[in-house]
């Protein structure tokens, strides 16, 4: 009888479920990701089976689902406690909807506003479908270069005002067919097709067959655009497909590759500048096989940067997926990160990022703060507004530096420097105001805790572009931080009458957000079903799409708790 009682215990305390809250309903073609309960993990030995969908990642911690085909499925999960007494399978059922074409005035109905201000800021840019602008570029058989920028953007901003009409910009691109993507805009999903993209603004070279050439992944520099120009243009008949099939058949150690290469008088040198080349592509691309592969072979002294960031982001993405503690090695990439960028663009916020994760270990570093700043102020070669600019953007991350080390004197010093700096940039803007420097002393006075000066700084952007959601959305932000989430809910009803494509669901987010933080959870799952159903998934598995409806899903569950 007592046996009895405890197994009756056992299974009354035991959840019904060891799997976190998901959706039971999903759209055709969504990636769902189901997570155990706290304390339990997904068993490596037993099958793990999505139904109708399929497994798209597995680990112990996260196991992601393609529901490809519309209907009622049920997917079939192992889970195991890590005190490792029991493992339980999981039947959980998913209804996959097929869903309905958005309609086209919710996301499209305000493209066209702002169009002259844009036109403005990229002198020069065609605008248009794949398909149009695809047929004028082969047309015309001229390089093309494709800007996929926002509005909301501040670096994005920065090159509109101070490169894109600079006369090293247009003199580097005077023989260029020039294509403008607005990023927020549904067109961009398309242009993603041709022209993959993970950050804006991102600049792609293409030859007239619209074949990649390269990316212009640096600062927003005048002398160095204008030097990565010069470069590409001896690359128009090498795209980076072709140069991809090159570099790893010789990986494989093919005899006809290496036979190719004698005839063609190939060198050492010529060989690795095009391993570097297709390195700094699968970078740009977060390319994680790729990077791997060609790191098998070379270390790359000369990306040494960007092959530390890759791996400090790979210590992240382990950390997240298998739960383990990789401090310590994270602590060592960017000590070794400081050291390879103390005299380039972000020494100081490797060190931000460093004096986050352990203190004691950023503390000799900070103590070269004032050697870093000296260094900087003599750079030459930069025109004032980029000059004013670098140091803007270092002074930020050292704000953040001495406000994670408690220095709070030494932290209101660099915030007032930083937005003095942002003051300078902004009387070199070909605008009346200057969205980008403005942006940018924003976030330096919202660090420094001058919520006044901020808001001020927020109204004249309003006050100067009226018709556009971005600095609409700002103040909304601005207001939550300040606990204000029904006023910030009427500036965002005002920024929604103005919003089009992703600026639009970027609005749906926060309002979600909002409902949350006044404690309507109903008001909050409407807003997710609303916005859902303006989303539309293909077999292309579009990230960008897939992202919002992740983080959809999260307040989704959020809501439901």
């Amino acid at each position: 009888m007592f046996i009895l009682l405890m197994i009756a215990n056992l299974a009354q305390a035991m959840p019904t479920s060891l799997v976190a809250f998901y959706p039971n309903e999903v759209l055709r073609n969504e990636i769902v990701t189901f997570k155990p309960l706290k304390g339990h993990h997904f068993s490596a030995e037993a099958p793990q089976n999505c139904g109708t969908g399929s497994v798209a990642e597995r680990t112990p911690r996260e196991i992601s689902c393609l529901f490809s085909q519309a209907g009622l499925t049920q997917a079939n999960l192992n889970v195991c406690d890590d005190s490792k007494t029991f493992c339980r399978p999981q039947q959980l059922s998913v209804n996959v909807v097929q869903g309905q074409d958005a309609p086209p005035t919710m996301l499209k109905r305000n493209e066209s506003l702002n169009k002259e201000m844009k036109h403005k800021l990229t002198p020069g840019f065609a605008e248009g479908s794949v398909s149009e602008l695809s047929s004028k570029a082969a047309g015309e058989k001229q390089p093309v270069l494709v800007m996929i920028s926002t509005d909301w953007c501040p670096s994005c901003n920065e090159a509109k005002e101070y490169l894109l009409t600079s006369q090293a910009f247009l003199h580097a691109t005077r023989d260029w067919f020039k294509i403008y993507v607005d990023g927020d805009s549904l067109a961009a999903r398309d242009w993603n097709q041709v022209v993959p993209f993970h950050y804006f603004p991102s600049f792609v070279l293409l030859n007239s067959r619209m074949e990649e050439i390269g990316r212009y992944t640096g600062e927003l520099r005048q002398s160095e655009f204008e030097a990565w120009a010069k470069e590409q243009e001896g690359y128009l008949d090498d795209p980076i497909a072709q140069l991809k099939t090159r570099v790893l058949e010789r990986r494989a150690g093919g005899w006809l590759r290496w036979g190719r290469d004698l005839i063609n008088g190939v060198s050492a040198k010529q060989r690795d500048a095009q391993e570097s080349r297709l390195m700094k592509y699968a970078l740009d691309m977060e390319d994680r096989d790729l990077i791997a592969k060609l790191l098998e072979k070379n270390l790359f002294p000369g990306q040494r940067e960007e092959v530390l960031k890759f791996k400090i982001s790979e210590l992240e993405r382990m950390e997240r997926e298998k739960a383990q503690d990789l401090k310590m090695d994270k602590i060592k990439l960017l000590k070794e990160m400081l050291g390879v960028t103390f005299t380039k663009e972000h020494w100081s916020q490797y060190l931000a990022d460093l004096c986050e994760l352990d203190a004691t270990a950023c503390k000799p570093f900070v103590d070269q703060i004032p050697e870093r700043i000296s260094f900087l102020s003599k750079q030459t070669g930069l025109i004032e507004a980029e000059k004013e600019s670098q140091m803007a953007d270092e002074t930020y991350f050292i704000t953040q530096i001495y406000q994670s080390l408690n220095d709070k004197e030494d932290a209101k010093k660099y915030a007032r420097d930083c937005s003095e700096h942002f003051e300078v940039m902004s009387k070199n803007s070909q605008l009346k105001i200057s969205r980008a420097a403005s942006q940018g002393m924003i976030a330096c006075l919202e660090l420094a805790g001058d919520f006044e000066r901020e808001e001020r700084a927020v109204d004249a952007l309003i006050e100067a572009y009226p018709t556009e959601p971005t600095f609409l959305l700002r103040k909304a932000r601005m207001l939550r931080k300040e606990k204000k989430s029904d006023e910030a809910l009427e500036m965002l009803t005002k920024a929604e009458a103005l919003a089009f494509g992703y600026n639009w669901y970027t609005l749906q987010l926060l309002r979600g957000e909002l409902y949350l933080d006044l404690k309507k959870p109903d008001q909050t799952r409407q807003v997710v079903e609303t916005t859902l159903a303006q989303v539309r998934l293909d077999s292309s598995q579009d990230k960008r799409n897939q992202s919002l409806v992740e983080r959809l899903r999260g307040l989704q569950a959020r809501a439901s708790e």
